[in-house]
């Protein structure tokens, strides 16, 4: 006999709205196995509730925070790979003949976010689909097919019970896909969602709410929020193509101007070349960031280093047909939009009711005339910036699509300044009232969700923090919230909210509210994964071999939905985000951290002067002296420089900007670098430089950072520091004067040690550790030194580093190069005759300069406005010996002596007049390459001698 839970359920299924009044919602399976909602989560005003704010004491947090969130990696592994072995040629046909219009949507949104690619037959349905298939099923006699799928038998001209909401599921869909933002079924969306956002209807008369159709008449903030979703969606399309308009422009316009100065003058065809690598490194890096969400799809297409050239013109070619399309898109959806409404207002429900045909006739008018119209006038403006007759003119596109931008945002005021926020006033107020029972969470998360998303007031608002509050003290220990309203009540059935939507949105506002661990602890994260815990699909023994899913909470255990599967795919991707924040922020509160304000005012990687593109033409061979032994002397081909320090610090943006996306790449970026070099030469700017292209935070650690509990706890802080670290997302790690840290071990020294001796040792696993988590983090760190021959060499490998490069003052051809191209940009200025010989006398002047002054404005960067007076720069630092030992260090020493022989070698020969004079004297330098041997034989000889005398 079923139990009365079990026929309460059954009730819910059953039941006639025709025959009998609604009854009040029920309770959930789970909350009927709850009884009671549980009230555990208490909220203290302490920020840090309760706990210490050492980062020692955190650490407990932090391992409970981020074995969560591996568990949720786990979850979203095993959800995708459950979505696609369900996805058989099978249960597609069978998914398609039930015409699950929201359901493939769904599931086609859920793979795009984990940057998986769904199954074609999905993308072109939803590609195809017309507005009948929107609003109304199709007609059965007829046996309509779409991209040669057969439509679910109905009722001709049946309405679809949730057409608004499966409108903007579709339309998420569709502008997640790269290339399917201009499709008409999005367009017919947006028509459909606009609509009903300015319909005047029941019960208030207002706008910016959404009913699930128009044949409901509750409006619910759940269905505002799936429209909000897909017009933001539609929005960041528009922005993301307008900001990859404008780097086309750049590096078009940038490449250009190094043709240019190579035909003028060729001598600096080596410098051309190493800055060309760098741009198309970095526009490549950039692109990869947005290609995602672009209007087009740049992935059917790769990217060529070498011939930029003719990538551009593909890149033209496939704006054009996207452009060219996107007109004829327009006006076929108005078309069709004009068809239906003929057809809708002959209806018997519009035809003897002349109030519902007013209330849609205003919003039909101001879609189709305003918004659509808009469009197409927008297209063709950007079709004729795009003429192929000419180059197009990417500056006018860009204008265009950040016009676009602001009038889809635009479609969005009422829902931002009316609904959403009467929501919430509704909401927060009755809960403060104590009417607990009438509350909504559904509501109160969805508009506070919304609203935030909006205004980006996710801290100024008082309103979004008590939602956050009362949400978190009235979630169960199960996950689940109390039973919403249903979005939709028909003539067999009612819809309501799945709470994995729920927790979605409640995730969104704990991401977005930086209220630390106050309410974000592990027993809040504990209760919303019991919810997926519960949800997941039991697997018989009989199919141990299928990986579970997940199932809606009031069907049974042992019942796949795809559906639910997808949703939960969604929730767990925002609760993950939301741990990344939270853990974020709670490490980051124990360390110098350099956000986007404080670096501001400090350049970007294209913004900087890079000063080793002349080591690119190291091409003399030192051989090794007798002395040295085989596994002490680097490598030949390593004294010359294969790459720039521009193109490891675009290896490493790429690292930090763009996870799970570049899978054809990956194994070229990098996730951890040492500069080392003389002082003065810029290395810590080069770091701030990658920190701010990549919009991330960039935590600064030093030795004080270690010792700062004492001597006694050095290796307990020194643990709780790198575990922190290695918990960090989407970061920049600076390690400065960290030398200490990393000393050189030498059995041997019986010297004094200092606080850090025994540390060492202790660093290996440590780095290696944080090394394997930064490649899955999109964390980026990077060690700044001035004597890499200091540093332990097990240390420094690979395995703990990826790269060392050393930094050294800007070599000539660096200089030559620089000055050059920033004075060629300073088009008003002229040349004067002697233009060669005085930028020449300039180069030998700045020999061994440091990078602080050099890079200064009126130096080798452009200036703002004439500088009048100038001091001449001093070297801060000289070449004399090998500092410490090791290959890193000999390596150091061979390079910084060439850079500086070429410097000397161009100042003294006084014959030098022209640029391509000096080129020439390099090969000279091998002459002294013997000196050079010589005299690192007699540094080892003396290297030995003094050892000898410490033991």
């Amino acid at each position: 006999m079923k139990s009365n839970h079990q026929k309460l359920v059954h009730v819910k299924h059953i039941f006639k709205i025709n025959s009998i009044s609604p009854p009040t919602p029920l309770p959930c399976l789970m909350f009927l196995k709850d009884q009671t909602l549980s009230n555990s989560t208490t909220i203290k005003e302490n920020p840090m509730n309760g706990q210490s704010s050492e980062l020692e004491d955190q650490i407990p947090l932090l391992r409970d925070l981020n074995e969560q969130r591996m568990q949720i990696t786990q979850f979203l592994d095993e959800g995708l790979e459950s979505l696609n072995d369900w996805l058989t040629d099978e249960n597609k046909i069978e998914l398609m003949d039930k015409e699950k219009t929201a359901t493939i949507a769904i599931v086609v949104k859920a793979i795009r976010e984990r940057s998986e690619e769904p199954p074609i037959e999905y993308i072109d349905y939803l590609k195809n689909l017309t507005l009948n298939h929107i609003v109304t099923l199709p007609h059965t006699k007829k046996n309509r097919s779409t991209a040669g799928i057969k439509p679910r038998p109905r009722r001709p001209g049946t309405p679809n019970p949730c057409s608004v909401l499966d409108a903007a599921l579709v339309m998420q869909a569709l502008v997640a896909i790269p290339g399917c933002a201009f499709t008409k079924p999005v367009f017919l969306c947006l028509y459909w969602i606009a609509r009903e956002i300015y319909s005047v209807d029941y019960p208030d008369y207002g706008i910016g709410g959404a009913r699930s159709s128009p044949s409901h008449k509750l409006i619910s903030a759940f269905t505002t929020s799936e429209c909000v979703k897909a017009i933001t969606d539609f929005q960041h399309i528009f922005l993301n193509t307008a900001t990859f308009f404008e780097q086309v422009d750049k590096f078009k316009t940038a490449s250009d101007e190094i043709k240019i100065l190579n035909s003028i003058y060729p001598s600096l065809k080596d410098w051309c070349d190493a800055e060309k690598d760098r741009l198309a490194h970095a526009y490549h890096t950039a692109q990869q960031n947005l290609s995602d969400a672009l209007a087009f799809d740049l992935q059917s297409f790769p990217f060529n280093y070498k011939d930029t050239d003719n990538y551009l013109k593909l890149v033209v070619e496939e704006v054009s047909k996207v452009i060219r399309n996107s007109s004829a898109t327009v006006d076929a959806a108005k078309k069709e939009i004009d068809k239906y409404r003929n057809y809708e207002i002959r209806t018997k429900p519009y035809r003897n009711n002349k109030a519902r045909k007013l209330q849609t006739d205003l919003s039909h008018r101001y879609v189709l005339e305003g918004i659509l119209k808009d469009a197409k006038s927008n297209a063709d403006n950007a079709l004729k910036a795009i003429d192929p007759s000419h180059f197009p003119e990417w500056k006018t596109l860009r204008d265009i699509f950040k016009m676009i931008d602001s009038h889809v945002y635009n479609i969005l005021h009422p829902t931002q300044k009316s609904y959403l926020p009467s929501v919430l006033d509704r909401e927060v107020s009755k809960v403060s009232a104590g009417e607990k029972r009438q509350w909504d969470p559904c509501e109160m998360v969805c508009a506070a969700a919304s609203y935030g998303m909006l205004t980006n007031e996710w801290n100024n608002d008082h309103r979004l923090e008590r939602a956050v509050r009362h949400l978190a003290e009235t979630i169960s220990d199960r996950g689940m919230f109390l039973r919403s309203r249903p979005i939709h009540v028909g003539d067999d059935r009612m819809t309501f909210v799945y709470n994995a939507d729920i927790l979605h949105a409640f995730a969104q506002l704990l991401k977005n509210m930086h209220l630390t661990n106050s309410v974000i602890q592990p027993e809040l994260i504990s209760k919303i994964l019991n919810f997926f815990k519960d949800t997941r699909e039991q697997v018989s023994p009989r199919k141990l071999e299928k990986t579970p899913g997940w199932h809606y909470e009031y069907f049974p255990s042992n019942t796949f939905s795809s559906e639910a599967t997808a949703k939960a795919i969604l929730a767990l991707s925002m609760i993950h985000e939301m741990l990344n924040e939270q853990i974020n922020n709670l490490v980051l509160d124990h360390f110098t951290v350099k956000d986007s304000k404080d670096l501001e005012k400090k350049p970007d990687l294209d913004d900087l002067f890079y000063p080793d593109y002349g080591l690119r033409l190291f091409i003399d061979k030192v051989e090794r002296p007798d002395n040295f032994q085989f596994s002490e002397w680097p490598e030949q081909d390593s004294f010359s420089r294969e790459e720039s320090v521009a193109i490891a610090l675009q290896r490493m943006r790429a690292h930090a900007t763009c996870p799970q996306k570049r899978t054809e790449t990956k194994n070229s970026d990098l996730c951890s670098l040492i500069l080392h070099g003389p002082p003065g030469t810029g290395k810590t700017t080069l770091v701030e430089a990658l920190a701010k292209t990549c919009s991330i935070n960039m935590v600064e650690v030093t030795p004080s950072d270690i010792v700062v509990k004492g001597e006694e706890a050095i290796e307990k802080r020194a643990r709780a520091v790198f575990e922190a670290l290695s918990l960090l997302t989407r970061t920049v790690i600076l390690f400065d004067e960290f030398d200490p840290v990393l000393w050189h071990r030498d059995p041997n020294d019986s010297g004094t040690r200092n606080v850090f001796s025994f540390l060492t040792p202790g660093m290996l696993p440590k780095l290696k550790m944080l090394n394997e988590r930064a490649k899955h983090q999109s964390v980026a760190y990077v060690l700044v030194t001035n004597m890499i021959g200091s540093l332990d060499e097990a240390a420094t490998r690979e395995g703990r580093f990826d790269k060392k490069m050393g930094i050294y003052p800007p070599d000539v051809l660096s200089r030559l190069g620089r000055f050059v191209s920033q004075y060629k940009k300073m088009r008003y200025h002229p040349e004067p005759k002697n233009f060669e010989e005085r930028v020449l006398n300039m180069v030998k002047k700045t020999s061994g300069a440091p990078m602080q002054t050099l890079s200064k404005s009126g130096w080798f960067t452009k200036p703002k406005q004439y500088i009048t007076v100038m001091d001449q720069p001093e070297s801060e630092a000289q070449i004399r010996q090998v500092i410490g030992e090791g290959k890193a260090a000999i390596k150091e020493y061979v390079q910084w002596w060439w850079i500086t022989q070429w410097d000397e070698n161009v100042r003294n020969n006084h014959a030098i007049v022209k640029f391509d004079q000096l080129i020439k004297p390099i090969p000279k330098l091998s002459k002294k390459i013997e000196y050079l041997r010589m005299s690192l034989k007699s540094w080892k000889e003396g290297e030995e001698e003094r050892r000898k005398q410490r033991k």
